[in-house]
């Protein structure tokens, strides 16, 4: 975040109790969410893992090397 945005921030805590409800019912909605967003977090957060994957994948549907591991493993005879 820029020193811009922290700007639009306060900075003591909410002085009426309509602001101590706005606080609150963002909170609740947040934690509401967090079921739905949490996935997406995990796939966002893990992409050198889901990489990876791809990458072996890729490596495996490649004929020469499917052939190269059924040749060590005996499969071919």
């Amino acid at each position: 975040m820029s020193d811009d945005d922290l700007r639009h921030f306060p900075k003591t805590p909410p002085e009426s109790d309509e602001e101590w409800q706005r606080l609150h019912r963002a909170g609740y909605r947040s934690d509401q969410s967090w079921t739905v967003t949490r996935p997406v977090v995990a796939l966002v957060k893990n992409w050198k893992a889901w990489t990876i994957l791809v990458a072996v994948m890729a490596a495996l549907k490649a004929g020469d090397t499917q052939a190269l591991i059924e040749a060590i493993s005996g499969a071919i005879k």
